[in-house]
């Protein structure tokens, strides 16, 4: 994985949950957003705006024509008129619902605004160098240029660590999104020597990376960038921010019509139409008519199969809500895309080309990667305890043991390689018995050394709960006033809880936002499960987490909002509340959930019926939404 990388340009397994998002996409529309992201359980979705230290964005501000005049006749819109916009079934619902919800949905796609990109950042504790894979970018662009079948896009698979998202990492940053600056390869502290990257290597990046017209990183504990509608929103102003479709920007500028068809609002009732009729349909009138050269352009998308974590109750996931418009798509338009090898099935029906990045067996030029990775460390570190301790042959012999053991996986080969730096790690005589086999016993050993008792992790297995509970990343303030709702009164201060989370930053690591996530997918997932016969120590109890997250919710002084309710309902589902309360009690803890629920608003009924829960309903959500009313 590559290093800490920020894209806020405006531009930054497959088990069903009750996700929801944390505000209302209608009031994120209505309201500027702040620079930094100070609440995520206040924000819809992360903050377009960007940090000081962040990349520029290509258009500081985007112009709309005639604003002025559509606000006016707008604001002369008759009560009739906004009456005849309402559907037929809204009075179904209270009356104040049919003028919170269903008219504001109305009024947001009369008064569109210019679209906005999603905020995104990878976090990495270390920066480290996308090695080799020169190889890659070379069959990557070779095919998308070629007349195959398969030409539309092409599809890295692999399993967790082999470096999927440093390649798509590599390709933004070199992009107009990035400035088009190697700093991926060139400027990483961890390989300085020029040979390690051939010039084609970087070649044949620079000119895959000079098509890159959008792209979108998956995250599974960051929901918006896994949501449909913030997808499609998130790209149409990102492809409009890239010189290559300065046309589609100008007609976007111009046309309130796509504006509006591109607004979260509508975004969130019809992704697929605001997909045709907001971005397809509108390429291809400026490529027929010849505004838009027919050359190359690409949209990389980045875990899919975290996209899957989110899947809905009704409706397309990101991966077959891609491939069901692909044959809309302009032959020009390719798709990059990341998934995990045990989850390719959720891709099987888009015609890309496979490029697998774990077939160490069948492809050697994975394991050469691995090899040349291995030597550039040792060879940067050469005054380092890893090469004065080791001779040239068991540096070789360590070379071909990791190599086998890692399958493709540069994120294995790197802990244990910074673990024998450490000193943590001790190789004698050739053997290799102490080294872990694999990232599971990796983790293992890191909680090990940092935690000398179950007691001392309890100290803050509450804080990996919450933050793995969250629906977005947060930052220490939000997570420490949600460890104190699981006490009555205060017991832990904030000098405590930041010592605290600073015993847990190399795991928890903090963005360039302030907010906190873990710093790999596969240390999220083994906080939270392992496999048969896999130690359970320092397990985490994620319900603790969505119960910390409910309880701070439901003691805010203030009545919550409709989308806030939905979020509440989730983490009280999530939660299991009650379930375990005991026979004397003469409720069903479902009834004392729904109760909980109730405490929280005036009106079931408008959280019943607001935008998110109209278009992407949660049935569990709903159903005990309905018992609380």
């Amino acid at each position: 994985s590559g290093s800490s990388q920020v894209f806020s340009q405006g531009r930054q397994c497959g088990s069903t949950q009750d996700t929801l998002l944390s505000t209302s996409t209608l009031d994120m529309d209505r309201k500027k957003r702040p620079r930094l992201v100070n609440s995520s359980l206040d924000s819809g979705v992360f903050s377009t705006s960007s940090p000081d230290n962040t990349l520029p964005r290509r258009r500081k501000e985007v112009t709309r024509r005639n604003s002025h005049e559509l606000q006016k006749s707008n604001s002369s819109t008759s009560v009739e008129s906004q009456a005849a916009l309402r559907p037929t079934h809204a009075s179904l619902f209270s009356r104040r619902l049919s003028k919170l919800s269903t008219g504001h949905l109305y009024s947001q796609v009369l008064q569109p605004k210019f679209p906005k990109p999603l905020y995104f950042e990878v976090p990495q504790c270390h920066p480290s160098t996308l090695s080799g894979r020169q190889w890659l970018f070379h069959e990557m662009r070779e095919h998308l240029s070629s007349h195959l079948p398969t030409n539309r896009g092409v599809i890295l698979a692999g399993g967790p660590g082999v470096g999927k998202t440093a390649c798509i990492l590599a390709m933004v940053e070199r992009s107009c999104f990035g400035g088009g600056k190697p700093s991926l390869i060139e400027e990483v502290p961890v390989s300085t020597s020029s040979s390690s990257i051939p010039p084609s290597s970087g070649e044949n990046l620079s000119l895959v990376s000079s098509h890159v017209v959008a792209y979108h990183f998956c995250q599974a504990d960051n929901a918006p960038t896994c949501l449909l509608p913030e997808f499609v929103h998130s790209i149409s102003a990102q492809m409009s921010q890239a010189p290559q479709l300065s046309p589609y920007f100008q007609l976007l500028q111009s046309d309130q019509t796509i504006q509006a068809r591109l607004s979260l609002a509508s975004c969130n009732a019809s992704p697929s139409q605001s997909l045709v009729t907001g971005i397809l349909e509108p390429l291809n009138t400026l490529s027929s008519t010849g505004k838009i050269p027919a050359s190359m352009c690409i949209i990389v998308v980045d875990g899919l199969c975290e996209a899957e974590q989110h899947r809905p109750d009704h409706g397309d996931t990101l991966a077959s809500f891609i491939a069901r418009h692909l044959q809309l798509f302009p032959s020009w338009l390719k798709i990059v895309c990341t998934v995990r090898s045990s989850m390719l099935h959720i891709c099987r029906v888009m015609p890309f080309h496979q490029i697998s990045l774990d077939n160490t067996e069948a492809d050697e030029r994975l394991n050469k990667d691995l090899s040349d990775y291995i030597a550039c460390r040792i060879k940067v570190t050469a005054e380092t305890q890893l090469s004065n301790k080791m001779k040239k042959n068991m540096a070789t012999k360590l070379t071909r043991y990791l190599v086998s053991k890692a399958c493709g996986s540069f994120l294995y080969v790197k802990q244990i390689l910074d673990y024998i730096e450490k000193g943590f790690l001790v190789v004698k005589a050739g053997s290799f018995k102490v080294l872990p086999e694999n990232l599971s016993e990796i983790y293992q050993l890191a909680f090990n050394l940092k935690f000398s008792s179950s007691e001392s992790f309890n100290q803050v297995s509450a804080i990996f709960s919450i933050s793995l509970a969250s629906l977005q990343p947060i930052n220490l303030h939000e997570l420490f006033n949600i460890f104190s709702a699981l006490f009555i009164k205060t017991e832990v201060g904030w000098k405590d809880f930041q010592e605290r989370y600073h015993l847990i930053s190399e795991f928890l690591v903090m963005r360039r936002d302030g907010s906190v996530m873990c710093f790999h997918p596969t240390l999220r997932d083994w906080l939270v499960r392992r496999r048969e016969g896999e130690s359970t120590k320092f397990l985490c109890d994620i319900h603790t987490g969505h119960e910390a997250i409910a309880l701070s919710m439901i003691r805010q002084s203030k009545i919550l909002k409709p989308e806030k309710v939905l979020i509440l309902t989730h983490h009280i589902l999530k939660s299991n509340i009650y379930k375990n309360i005991g026979q004397d009690i003469h409720f069903a803890h479902r009834e004392l959930q729904a109760y909980f629920v109730s405490l929280a608003t005036d009106d079931i009924s408008l959280a019943l019926g607001c935008t998110r829960n109209i278009f992407s309903p949660i049935s569990k959500v709903s159903r005990l939404l309905l018992l609380s009313g």
